[in-house]
């Protein structure tokens, strides 16, 4: 289940896509949280310092989604598929809303197809 998290040109199976979808949720909310937390620690007054926070994080999010969507696919040879592309966009949009939890659902099936010819 969570074999080879780090090879992202890895084509995985349902299963193994679901440990990287945990494992990647859990990475992006610890650094997010982390990040958050250190912002808000450092914001001017205490009343915006959980705001503060929770902007970062979600920026985190948002950013790491989208970065991971497109190393996938460039792993895997696949940037010349345009509707790869735009998914991954499409990750970091619902990243915008639902987080890491829901942004990296479209990267976990994207890590189930099969690497494109060189």
């Amino acid at each position: 289940m969570f074999e080879k998290l780090s090879d992202l040109g890895f084509v995985r199976k349902p299963i193994q896509a679901l440990g990287f979808y945990l494992a990647y949720v859990l990475l992006i909310a610890l650094s997010a949280g982390l990040i958050g937390g250190i912002v808000g620690v450092f914001s001017d007054s205490t009343n915006d310092a959980f705001q503060n926070g929770m902007q970062v994080g979600t920026v985190i999010s948002i950013i790491s989604v989208i970065v991971i969507g497109l190393t996938v696919i460039k792993k895997k040879n696949l940037m010349n598929n345009f509707l790869l592309i735009f998914l991954t966009i499409v990750a970091g949009a619902i990243a915008a809303f639902l987080g890491a939890i829901g942004g990296l659902i479209p990267i976990a099936y994207i890590t189930t197809l099969k690497k494109g010819k060189k």
